[in-house]
Formats: C-alpha cells, sequence, structure tokens
C-alpha cells in the first residue's frame, strides 16, 4: 500500500499533498511543523540588522560574449527519496516514480491537503540540523556501494540545490531588464521571450565548507501550507494517475538525485528533485525483490522514535561519529540513468499559453534533465500531454539567445562573488542571502548562528 506521502503538490518544489489531519490527531513528524498554527518566519529572521554588502549585477568578463556556457564533467554521485518517519530516514539510492504513459483522455479532481513546499527542510526541522546533511549520506552510501573513492570534496566550489540557483538567476533576469529599460527605454521584448514576473524575496544561508567550497542552503517562511480546490490546480492527482511507485520504494517519496559538474571553471555539486522517470526494461521482472523490499519497508515503525532492523532486503546504514542518528539510512531502490529522467510540468488551457519556456529550459540545463512532459488540462480533463528532450531545436534556439546565455554567465559571477566574500569570513563567519525587494544583500546571522549548519565531523570531508 503507498504511503500517505506518496505524490507533490502544485507547482515544482512544492513536494507532497498530504491529507488533511484533525489538528489533534497530528502525526509526530508533522507537529513541529503544522501549517497554520504558527505564523510565516520573517526573510530576516536571526540575522544583523545591516548588510555586510549590497549586490550589483556585473558585467560579463570581455571576450565571453560570443561564448555559450557549457557544462562538462557530469556525473551522478548519489540519490534519495524520504521516508515518513518521526527520525529524518532516507532511502539510498531510493528510484523516481515510473511513467506509466497512460493515454488520454482522463479526468481528475483538484487537489487538496497538506502541500509540503520543501520536503528537506519540512524532514531536517525537528533536528535543527543542516537540510543538506541528506545529501552527504546518499552520496557517502552510493558511493561506498558503487566502490567509487574518487570524490574530491576540497576541490568543489558550490554544493547548492537547483532551487537557489533559479532563484539567483531569476534576481539576475530581473536586474538584467531593469538595466535594459533604462538604458533602452523603447527596447521590445525580445520574440520569443517572456517579462521578468514579479520577483519574490528569497533567502539562502550559506556556510563555508573547506578552504573555498560554499555551501547554499534553501530557507523558507514556511514549509507547508494546506491547499483548497481549485486554487492549487490538479498536478498530484494527475501524478496519481500516471506514475507508479518503482520496486521497493512504495513507502517513500520526493526523489532527490545529486549530480556534480563543472560550469565555466566552478565545481558544482547540485541536488534537484526528480519527478519521474522511464521504466527501465526489467522492471517487470523485478516483483519478487520489489516485494521483499516492500515487506522489509512496510516493517518500519512509524510511531516510535527508533526505528527497528527492517529486515532481509533492506539494511540501515552506520556513519562515523554516529551521524545516523541524525539521518537515518536505509538501503533499498534502484539507481536509475540520467537519460530516464522526466520533469513534469501540469497546466491549465489558459495557463498552457503563458508557459514560460525559457524558465522551463534553464531548470533543465542547471539539472541537465534530459525530458520534459506539459500535460494540459481543462477543469481536470487531461487531453494533450507533450513530450520534449533538453535537446530539441525549440529548446535549443531559447539556449542560443544573447540574454539566456548572458544571464548564465552574470550567474557564474555572482557565485565567485558570494565564493569569495564567504572564503574571507572564514568558518565561523554564518552569512545569508537575502534578496528583498529586488534588493540582494548579505547579512551576517546573530546569536545561535550554528543551527542548522553541517558539524565538524561532516566538513572534515572539506580536508579541515
Amino acid at each position: 500500500m503507498r504511503a500517505k506521502s506518496t505524490y507533490r503538490g502544485h507547482g515544482k518544489g512544492a513536494g507532497r499533498v498530504y491529507p488533511v489531519p484533525e489538528l489533534n490527531t497530528v502525526t509526530q513528524s508533522t507537529a513541529n511543523t503544522e501549517p497554520d498554527l504558527l505564523p510565516d518566519a520573517d526573510v530576516t529572521e536571526g540575522l544583523l540588522s545591516e548588510p555586510l554588502q549590497c549586490f550589483a549585477l556585473r558585467s560579463i568578463p570581455g571576450g565571453t560574449e560570443h561564448s555559450s556556457v557549457q557544462v562538462k564533467n557530469f556525473r551522478y554521485l548519489g540519490s534519495y527519496n524520504w521516508l515518513d518517519a518521526p527520525h529524518p530516514t532516507i532511502l539510498v539510492p531510493g528510484s523516481p516514480d515510473i511513467w506509466r504513459d497512460r493515454p488520454v483522455p482522463f479526468r481528475v479532481p483538484f487537489d487538496e491537503g497538506l502541500q509540503i513546499f520543501d520536503p528537506n527542510g519540512y524532514h531536517m526541522g525537528s533536528s535543527s540540523s543542516s537540510p543538506l546533511l541528506p545529501l552527504f549520506r546518499a552520496v557517502d552510501v552510493v558511493a561506498e556501494d558503487n566502490a567509487d573513492t574518487s570524490m574530491d570534496w576540497p576541490s568543489i566550489d558550490i554544493v547548492a540545490d537547483r532551487g537557489s540557483l533559479r532563484k539567483l538567476l531569476r534576481w539576475i533576469k530581473h536586474e538584467d531588464s531593469q538595466r535594459l529599460q533604462v538604458s533602452e527605454p523603447s527596447s521590445t521584448t525580445q520574440a520569443g521571450s517572456y517579462p521578468s514576473a514579479k520577483l519574490q524575496d528569497f533567502r539562502i544561508d550559506l556556510q563555508l565548507g573547506g578552504a573555498k567550497t560554499v555551501l547554499m542552503q534553501r530557507w523558507d517562511t514556511r514549509t507547508c501550507q494546506y491547499v483548497t480546490p481549485p486554487n492549487f490546480g490538479c498536478r498530484v492527482n494527475f501524478e496519481k494517475a500516471t506514475l507508479t511507485p518503482a520496486p521497493g520504494c512504495e513507502l517513500s517519496s520526493d526523489h532527490y538525485r545529486i549530480i556534480q559538474y563543472e560550469l565555466e571553471g566552478l565545481q558544482m555539486v547540485v541536488r534537484f528533485e526528480v519527478d519521474a522517470c522511464i521504466a527501465p526494461p526489467s522492471t517487470a521482472s523485478d516483483s519478487e525483490s520489489a516485494n521483499d523490499l516492500s515487506d522489509a519497508l512496510a516493517g518500519l515503525s512509524l510511531a516510535c522514535q527508533t526505528l527497528p532492523p527492517p529486515g532481509p532486503g533492506a539494511t540501515v546504514s552506520t556513519s562515523p561519529d554516529n551521524l545516523d542518528s541524525i539521518v537515518k539510512v536505509i538501503h533499498g531502490g534502484t539507481q536509475v540513468p540520467q537519460s530516464s529522467i522526466i520533469e513534469i510540468s501540469t497546466r491549465s488551457v489558459k495557463g498552457a499559453h503563458r508557459h514560460n519556456w525559457e524558465e522551463t529550459y534553464t531548470q533543465l540545463f542547471l539539472s541537465q534533465t534530459p525530458l520534459h512532459y506539459l500535460a494540459v488540462h481543462e477543469r481536470g480533463q487531461f487531453r494533450t500531454i507533450t513530450t520534449r528532450p533538453l535537446n530539441m531545436p525549440e529548446f535549443q534556439r531559447i539556449a542560443a539567445r544573447d540574454s539566456v546565455q548572458r544571464n548564465f554567465k552574470q550567474l557564474i559571477c555572482l557565485l565567485r562573488e558570494i565564493q569569495a566574500l564567504v572564503t574571507k569570513h572564514g568558518r565561523r563567519g554564518h552569512l545569508s542571502l537575502v534578496c528583498r525587494d529586488g534588493r540582494l544583500e548579505v547579512f551576517e546571522r546573530g546569536d545561535g548562528n550554528d543551527i542548522g549548519c553541517l558539524p565538524d565531523s561532516e566538513l572534515a570531508r572539506f580536508g579541515l
């Protein structure tokens, strides 16, 4: 039986939607992040009042105007699914849900329930530990499983979620468009491109991981909320109708993938959520193994503070310095090839005409996701599902736009500027990027600024 935390909420990065609980029967795993009982946190919570620096959009280095930003030396590092347990618990390597290729038309109801914006922050919130910790646990376990000792953590420049990079890109695009309007007030939007939407405020917490590695952690004013139909579309129920859990992953949710690549000399480690994958050829023959893993996972006690041994087919990992006391790791699932992963978008008939394909392209590029599926509905009736590969001509035309390449280069300049600032303030100088009303500033965090940071034992991988 599928766990209650099966399906994603409306919009990318919104997490899963859960049945609406009674207020007096909140489960232990959600009690300390229960929405509507606590006000939204302020984006400057815990920060000193005066910014250290205000960022300005930099011009790209001379001689690079006509070159294209390329991803080099790409490789998969690890992956995991979340388990809905009172203690942060991940299934490694886990597996994405599998695309069923269901024929259209079909109808689904509008979404309703508890929406999780950031599953990593949601599950890690009660431990006061870094939301990046599951990333490192998953990479360690996959490296051990693959007998891979080639990971050179001190060489990494940036460790970040794809969502954080996208927020910085949106700020860059907003500033770039503002500058163009000032310098060329009569200019029009480039054909096929999209004007910047209203820039949302955001915050990203920063920590120095080693001599130069910047750890960028997502920060939200809240991690969840209740949604009521029809305000949040029907993405959750669309996924329920078109996806099936991978063998051994029936009790898990929210699949995350960690990749490494080089971006114009910057060594990047990026985590992102995967919506689905194409069914591997061996899926049909895996039923016996799937049943063994399902039985093992079904034996987990989700009501107690500690998890008993899950039995044959799944094992709880041990970590140095007892780090598994913060995030427990259960072995299960299957590593899937990068070529099989899918990004899903759902839009109403009216919304499909306004879909921002430039935004979609940058999202796919930053995670090298090869496939995008756009499902269009009218009041819950889905009639078209269009598949677009990342290398299709339409996406390549977007990639060739001067504005897109300029913004990627400005992102790289900004990341280098952030890296220099974080390095200057050293290992104990915990900083936060805050974007408010279009201004991107960096602040120091005040008392208790080490809460949510990686522990020293974890930073040892960076050579400290």
